[in-house]
């Protein structure tokens, strides 16, 4: 994200949480960051198909979010082609899985 605010924006990126391995450890890390600053409503910048789990992870630390999600997964309408496996409907259900099960894991742990 720094990288494209910088590259594509050309805006400096005042605040850079790298440090993080999971989103809930980002939320944390970055509500902590932040208020020094006494920030407690972020702009989440996240995959359409995370939004949810992030923005729970968010709220969890402290945060309200204005949701800006992107790479959202549309579907052309429905052909003989969708019948047929293929790696992208592959990739798109590993998506779907890995959420689900990251966002029961974030709720059996809490």
């Amino acid at each position: 994200m720094q990288t494209a605010l910088e590259r594509d924006f050309g805006v400096r990126a005042r605040w850079v949480e790298d440090g993080s391995d999971t989103t809930a450890n980002n939320a944390r890390s970055s509500a902590r960051m932040l208020a020094a600053r006494d920030i407690t409503r972020v702009l989440l910048v996240t995959y359409g198909v995370h939004t949810a789990r992030a923005r729970r992870a968010f709220a969890a630390a402290g945060l309200t979010t204005v949701p800006a999600a992107t790479g959202y997964v549309g579907s052309a309408p429905f052909g003989w082609q969708h019948l047929v496996h293929n790696a992208e409907a592959l990739r798109l259900s590993n998506l779907a899985l890995r959420e689900w099960m990251a966002g029961l894991w974030y709720r059996l742990r809490r």
